[in-house]
């Protein structure tokens, strides 16, 4: 049954692409342009200096000043508090990135790693305050409620299911590399990280044309413009919330979507956080229930919040 739905959707798609060639390359542009502009600008020096810092053994600089606070909460080793700033600094998909790269690595164990990929792939301040919020919502005043809305979800399902689904401690992960020295091979990690950022760049790139031709083929079917929206953020969160944002007549209904679609990051972020833990061993279906509770209980704080 699964092959023959996956044989169907398939047969489908290339049938839209013979039969609506417009929509289907307009399509592709918008989803080349929201990568180029967006993803692309904003996303790769993160990943080239996460690399760098995994490959130069920074982790534990960096986030010695939240450890002391991370580790007691989550009851996580001083790798996966890096993996969990990461995961809320810098946005889809850098969490499950980081988390991937450090359980090949063997720098966490691989239950650290799911434990971790559960909810620490997350989507970051800035785009929710400047996207989504300022943007696309034309939300005044103070936004600190509505981020309470957004953040409070995944950190309090994070430590909840530390106690419930992981409640062993998690083994100790190997020891970085020394630190060294030298401009030859500070130069060989910077190299390296740049190859591996513009590779996985380009990964999400093409999930993200694939997914906004994804979206495009339900706008052929007579459904609300309402209905068409809100599966195009099931589909592609940053198009799908200017798409939603623009039904001014549900307001709260719409802030309420909007942050909890974010908050499940879409089947487009779901395919690339697949991508990015290739070769892991890390299960993928545990990731997609846990979006979904988090994607719940991030309406449920925004129900109590607007209504």
């Amino acid at each position: 049954m699964k092959k023959k739905c996956i044989t169907l959707f398939v047969f489908l798609f290339f049938l839209y692409l013979i039969r609506f060639p417009k929509e289907a390359l307009s399509a592709s542009r918008t989803g080349l342009m929201l990568w180029f502009q967006t993803m692309l600008p904003t996303l790769l020096p993160f990943m080239i200096a996460a690399n760098l810092m995994i490959q130069l053994n920074l982790m534990e600089d960096l986030t010695s000043f939240l450890s002391p606070i991370l580790r007691p909460i989550f009851r996580i080793s001083k790798n996966g508090c890096f993996a969990l700033l990461m995961g809320f600094v810098c946005g889809y998909p850098m969490g499950a990135k980081v988390c991937g790269d450090l359980v090949r690595q063997k720098r966490i164990s691989k239950e650290e790693g799911q434990y971790l990929l559960n909810f620490c792939n997350h989507a970051s301040p800035a785009y929710m305050i400047g996207y989504v919020l300022s943007d696309s919502l034309s939300l005044t005043g103070s936004l600190f409620p509505f981020l309470l809305c957004i953040y409070i979800p995944p950190l309090l399902f994070g430590i909840i299911s530390r106690y419930l689904c992981f409640p062993k401690e998690f083994k100790e992960g190997e020891p970085g590399p020394a630190k060294q020295a030298g401009l030859p091979f500070f130069m060989n990690s910077v190299e390296a990280s740049m190859s591996n950022g513009f590779l996985n760049i380009t990964k999400l790139g093409g999930y993200m044309i694939l997914f906004s031709i994804i979206s495009s083929m339900f706008t052929i079917f007579p459904l609300s413009s309402f209905c068409k929206d809100l599966f195009s953020l099931l589909m592609e969160i940053t198009n799908g919330t200017a798409a939603m944002a623009t039904h001014k007549d549900y307001f709260p209904l719409t802030v309420l979507l909007i942050l909890s679609g974010n908050a499940f990051g879409g089947f487009s972020c779901m395919a690339q956080t697949k991508s990015m833990i290739g070769g892991t061993n890390l299960s993928f279906l545990p990731y997609i229930c846990s979006k979904g509770v988090i994607a719940i209980l991030t309406g449920v704080f925004t129900f109590l919040l607007l209504f």
